[in-house]
């Protein structure tokens, strides 16, 4: 799986700085021209990228010198950071490895299956009501919530948000509800 990586610069960067990536030593096509509405740190984000090390170069177009390179090294693949939207059913499958965080509106009582996860992953799920209300979300097995239970909002168009940390065995769970 690959997905996008963010380098932070962590210094201002003038107009008309360009930002190379090298893969082996070789110029990649992957590249960040910083623009008028860039000021102050800037963040370049350069997609699909797999493990590995990488070397970037910062460099000024117009004066033809190097700002600043480093490595940049990507030692496992993250999950995306958008929040993905999952598909309503009586079981709700949500895949980690297509991002920690997510949503969902409940059409009915359902039961949450979390899949792909792995000792330390987290994630955070905002619950929402259909039109109707009063729906339940059963949690996947080896869930422990905090206060030895979790009561989502009942009223129509209600959200909630639950959060979960996995230790390889159980997801333990927090509760943050009734968002207007």
């Amino acid at each position: 799986m690959s997905t996008v990586q963010t380098i932070s610069l962590n210094k201002s960067i003038p107009n008309g700085v360009i930002v190379k990536l090298y893969d082996d030593g070789q110029p990649s096509t992957l590249s960040h021209t910083v623009n008028n509405s860039e000021t102050g740190e800037i963040v370049v984000t350069f997609p699909s990228w797999e493990v590995g090390s990488y070397r970037y170069r910062v460099f000024h177009q117009t004066k033809g010198y190097v700002l600043r390179e480093g490595i940049y090294v990507i030692d496992e693949e993250q999950p995306t950071k958008t929040f993905q939207s999952l598909t309503d059913g009586a079981t709700i499958t949500w895949n980690i490895e297509d991002g920690y965080n997510a949503t969902v509106t409940l059409g009915g009582n359902r039961t949450l299956s979390i899949t792909n996860a792995v000792s330390g992953d987290s994630g955070t799920l905002i619950v929402k009501q259909d039109a109707v209300g009063s729906r339940t979300l059963t949690l996947p097995s080896g869930s422990k919530e905090m206060a030895g239970s979790i009561t989502l909002s009942t009223a129509a168009n209600s959200i909630d948000i639950i959060a979960w940390l996995y230790d390889g065995t159980n997801y333990y769970w927090n509760f943050g509800g009734a968002y207007a």
